[in-house]
């Protein structure tokens, strides 16, 4: 199979983002490390929480295909984990570990995506990386960011019907909007790459804030009662 799109990390976003994004034609390589993943995947034995997702999972047809390996694609979107380490710092060790993967197959003219929420300046890192890896690029392949937009839950509803973002220059952007605009039904902005991942950032922020408030206020009338 020709591969359109690779996602690599099939976690809450990577594989509902891989399932909607083979209902709307693409061909879709889905990576992931855990072979346990994989292989319940392949069998036809994933669970969601979400009863969309299982639905969406069930109906998946041969375009879509689950490996620990990645093939090459024109489009590489990234949906790894940043979690927070004991520094308090974001660890971007998976990212780099995808990174490395692309490296080894991606050709002139390839794109990469990053949804995985990271520090400003982490796509542009991503982008001087590459070209050390592969300095025979000579840096033509292109490279954006777009924070995923969805929460446990209610996942593939808000893929679909939240506003999107794309990071990138404007060569860039026209690439990936012919992608997302396949599923979005909402409209979908260029940014900034750095604008684009402070954008995140500041969602975060705010939702953590009304979280901790909302938390607070529970707190202190259970004081009361």
């Amino acid at each position: 199979m020709k591969f359109n799109i690779s996602i690599i990390g099939l976690g809450y976003i990577g594989l509902p983002f891989a399932l909607l994004l083979s209902k709307k034609g693409f061909n879709i390589n889905g990576v992931d490390v855990n072979k346990k993943k994989i292989e319940t995947l392949n069998k036809g034995k994933f669970i969601s929480e979400e009863a969309d997702i299982n639905k969406l999972y069930k109906l998946s047809g041969n375009n879509i295909s689950y490996s620990t390996k990645l093939f090459n694609s024109k489009f590489y979107i990234l949906c790894l984990p940043t979690p927070i380490n004991k520094n308090l710092k974001c660890d971007l060790s998976f990212l780099i570990d995808g990174l490395k993967q692309i490296s080894e197959v991606i050709k002139i003219n390839d794109t990469i995506i990053v949804e995985s929420t990271v520090p400003i300046g982490t796509t542009s890192y991503l982008f001087y990386l590459m070209c050390k890896l592969r300095p025979d690029l000579k840096s033509n392949f292109n490279i954006g960011f777009s924070p995923e937009k969805a929460i446990p839950g209610n996942t593939l509803n808000e893929m679909q019907n939240n506003y999107r973002i794309i990071g990138s220059n404007k060569k860039t952007f026209k690439l990936v909007r012919k992608i997302y605009s396949k599923f979005s039904k909402n409209k979908i902005y260029n940014y900034k790459i750095e604008e684009a991942e402070a954008s995140k950032l500041i969602e975060n922020s705010f939702r953590d804030n009304q979280l901790a408030f909302s938390n607070y206020l529970d707190s202190e009338l259970k004081k009361k009662n």
